[in-house]
């Protein structure tokens, strides 16, 4: 459990660097459950981590230019 904190955080953490707005959403649920036939009770983890990140890319030709910024005629 360590070791998943350390990535994901080692991942958060690249992405801030170079991205414009990254982006970690993570939930956990814990349920309890009672089988009214045995009688057997437990617990059921169930654990969800996304990271999104967005690289800007500055190199990008708008419309009617070329990839160095000049104009094609």
């Amino acid at each position: 459990m360590k070791k998943l904190i350390i990535v994901l955080l080692t991942f958060a953490l690249v992405g801030a660097a170079f991205a414009q707005t990254p982006t970690l959403s993570a939930s956990s649920k814990l349920e309890w459950g009672w089988d009214l036939d045995t009688g057997i009770t437990g617990f059921a983890n169930t654990n969800n981590a996304t990271i999104s990140v967005l690289f800007p890319v500055d190199n990008v030709a708008k419309k009617g230019e070329a990839a160095g910024g000049e104009r094609s005629r």
